[in-house]
């Protein structure tokens, strides 16, 4: 995505959150960098990240650099092993608990998990 890409999907971001009457929080998922070591994407995700973070900040949105999980359990922690597989979707399964879930939906879960904490966290007003 470009710059002027970011921009304007930014920009998007806050009119319709402030359409709502709400704040918008941005979670930023970047992977780990042990998982990037010596990849040609390791400059490519920092360097966009970085940008996002800077352009958010501009337009002061709360953003937030959270690691979110695609194998593991966002219920109990545990690896989550590889159910099935088809052309499109990986389903995973936690062997402890029984959590199912695509792999590609398994971050939104902990996002939803971190935002459970985060509302408890905060104080009442």
């Amino acid at each position: 995505m470009d710059p002027a890409g970011v921009d304007r999907v930014v920009r998007r971001i806050r009119r319709i959150a402030r359409r709502r009457g709400k704040e918008p929080l941005v979670m930023i998922d970047t992977p780990s960098d042990e998982s990037l070591r010596n990849s040609s994407l390791q400059r490519t995700l920092r360097s966009f990240a970085k940008y996002l973070e800077n352009i958010l900040s501009w337009y002061g949105i709360y953003w937030e650099e959270r690691r979110l999980y695609s194998t593991l359990c966002p219920v109990c922690g545990t690896e989550l092993r590889l159910k099935m597989r088809t052309k499109n979707t990986r389903i995973m399964e936690c062997p402890k608990c029984g959590f199912n879930a695509d792999r590609d939906t398994v971050p939104l879960h902990w996002a939803i998990k971190s935002l459970s904490a985060l509302k408890s966290e905060a104080p009442s007003l």
